[in-house]
Parts: C-alpha cells; structure tokens; sequence
C-alpha cells in the first residue's frame, strides 16, 4: 500500500473552496471507510467507533470537539487551520474509491492539507496526515489514522424552539444523541 503524499509546497493557489471559513461549523462523521486501511484484521473496528464523532472547525481552531468513544485518538488541535491544496492524482483517487464504497459518489474532488499556525500538520501520524475534499455545502471527506477515510455531515442549525434558552454557545456534545 503506497503511504500518503508527504505535505510539501503547492504550487496550487488556494481557492474559494479551500477556505477554512467555508468549512466553519460542526460536522459528524457518517460512515467510515476502512477498506485501504493496514489494520483490516480487526474490520471496521476503529470505523464503528468513530461514528458520530464530532469535528468543530472554525477560523481560530480544528479539534475533535466530541469522540464517542474516549479511548480513540483525536486530542489534537490545529490552531489557526489553513487549507493547502495538494495535486496527487493517486490521494484523488483513493478518496473517490472510498466515496464509491460508501455510495456517496465516485468522482474524484480536489484534496487539500490542513495545515496549522504552529507550521506542523493537523491529523494523525508524526508529521500529521489528514486530508480534507468538500463535497458540496453540506458534506465533506477527510483522511485519518490507518488510512481510513471519513465522511462528514454538517450539522444544520437547531431551530430556535428546540434551543435551550441561554447565553451560552452551543457545542459539539449538545448533538451526541
């Protein structure tokens, strides 16, 4: 199995659709796909336990903001997270294989790198080696841990009558159910 392309400079010019402030919000994990993934002994294991895990994304920080089962991996935060688009055609397709397996589509979208404000990479690994393609308004993909690839769902905003009157803010644990 060929490992992920290493972050290096682009010569890719960050666009619209590779701002952090278009992926601001909390988003879910869907579905898990696991089938590239070096740990296929145990299937699927790690990809049932991150099911509704939480990822709070916003202009400041990207964190797990809520993990379903504590004992997975995922404290990190990438403060001041910037998206940096990476050309390998090879992460392309592999993303678009797990997007076909997961009956979310097959075609293959621009990836980008999150890259954070302490000049170290946001996601799993030593070096950091999480990739993230959005796949429309409302739906994005990214690569994590074991080569597994995650489908995430934005959280649509919670209808005034169903919110808890007060001044705080809400988070990612206030959708958990």
């Amino acid at each position: 199995m060929a490992a992920l392309p290493a972050p290096a400079a682009s010569a890719l010019a960050p666009t619209a659709d590779t701002a952090v402030e278009t992926l601001a919000g909390l988003w879910r994990v869907e579905q898990v796909d696991t089938a590239e993934s070096a740990r296929r002994a145990v299937p699927g294991l790690d990809g049932r336990r991150m099911v509704r895990a939480v990822l709070e994304v916003s202009r400041e920080q990207m964190n797990w903001g809520y993990r379903p089962d504590p004992a997975l991996p995922g404290n990190d935060i990438c403060s001041g997270p910037q998206l940096t688009p990476v050309g390998d055609a090879a992460l392309r397709q592999r993303v678009a294989g797990a997007l076909q397996r997961m009956g979310a589509g097959s075609a293959a979208p621009a990836v980008a790198g999150i890259d954070c404000d302490d000049g170290g990479r946001w996601g799993p690994g030593v070096v950091g080696t999480a990739y993230i393609a959005r796949l429309g308004e409302d739906r994005m993909v990214m690569t994590w841990f074991d080569d597994s690839v995650l489908l995430l769902q934005r959280f649509k905003s919670v209808p005034r009558r169903e919110r808890v009157e007060t001044n705080q803010p809400l988070h990612a644990s206030d959708y958990s159910r």
